[in-house]
């Protein structure tokens, strides 16, 4: 059997060019955090940033919710980004892949909570943010719909 050519570029350049990624695993069963095992949403967002909290650590991030986090408000009030490179995907583990298409079916979704007014959720200058199988819970926003902290129109393209 004879590799094809785009197998063998693609070889060439991860072990020329390593990409590098952040995985973190959100688990509410937990009771203390675990290197990148963590209770909470709060806890894992600052994971990704970097030292002087102000970027990523990593150009890719993930954030995984495992069954334990069904039911239970994640709530990343203060989490900001501005001008860095790279993004951040948060997702549910046992997502069907399915978009809901009833309440019960987001209900049965972890929730994300981005609690509080500006700049609770303020994130500008990312390549990327994917929301996959979460419900983003924006009940309690009180902000202006086109300044508001839940705003992601400022992401590169």
């Amino acid at each position: 059997m004879k590799p094809n050519i785009l197998t063998l570029i693609t070889l060439f350049f991860e072990i020329i060019i390593p990409s590098s990624a952040l995985d973190i695993i959100v688990d509410n069963s937990i009771s203390a955090d675990s290197g990148n095992t963590v209770k909470n949403l709060a806890t894992a967002t600052k994971k990704l940033l970097n030292a002087a909290q102000t970027g990523l650590q990593e150009p890719i991030n993930t954030i995984t919710f495992l069954s334990k986090a069904i039911g239970v408000c994640q709530n990343f009030s203060g989490f900001s980004i501005s001008g860095t490179t790279g993004g951040i995907t948060f997702r549910y583990q046992g997502g069907s892949g399915f978009p809901p298409t009833s309440k019960a079916d987001c209900n049965a979704l972890p929730q994300i909570w981005p609690a509080g007014n500006y700049p609770s959720f303020n994130v500008s200058g990312l390549d990327f943010i994917i929301f996959e199988n979460v419900n983003i819970i924006l009940s309690n926003y009180t902000g202006s719909s086109t300044n508001g902290p839940y705003r992601l129109s400022k992401l590169k393209n």
